[in-house]
């Protein structure tokens, strides 16, 4: 089975110091489509408690109900890819903020600016002021036929 992306869910995170596993949250961010369908495998980033110490791009939740979290909590990028087998079921799923958030986060570490991230966007008003751009570019652009017909008739 495959979760949708930013659902929560509760999977077996292993002690380094014994063979015993203890149930914890995480986040699915990879998409269902694109990889978990056909892998049979999620990517996951670790949920902690706010109480533990920062990491670098800790996103803090904002809402815990949605997320189906009992606790304060916050994602942390760290990453790992599970086989669908050892998910243990679906806790909530995050609201609309700290999707954006944890988006936000996840591009920053994999090195993808946001601006390209928005470029990508038919309705962004960067990507319309470069088609403009290019618009009036073209426009000011002679063909060289044009130009060799104007010599011709002496106009230049």
């Amino acid at each position: 089975m495959a979760y949708e992306r930013f659902a929560v869910v509760r999977v077996p995170f292993p002690f380094t110091d014994r063979a015993a596993a203890k149930n914890r949250p995480a986040l699915v961010i990879s998409d269902p489509q694109a990889f978990d369908m056909q892998a049979g495998y999620s990517l996951l980033a670790m949920i902690t408690s706010m109480d533990n110490a920062p990491w670098p791009l800790d996103c803090p939740l904002t809402d815990l109900v949605s997320a189906g979290l009992p606790a304060p909590s916050k994602v942390r990028c760290k990453l790992f890819t599970l086989d669908h087998r050892l998910i243990r079921g679906e806790l909530g799923r995050l609201a609309a903020v700290d999707r954006e958030r944890v988006d936000h986060a996840l591009r920053r570490l994999l090195g993808f600016a946001v601006e390209c991230a928005r470029a990508a966007d038919d309705h962004d008003p960067g990507r319309e002021a470069i088609r403009a751009a290019r618009s009036r570019l073209k426009q000011t652009q002679f063909d060289h036929g044009e130009v060799d017909r104007i010599k011709r008739e002496g106009r230049a």
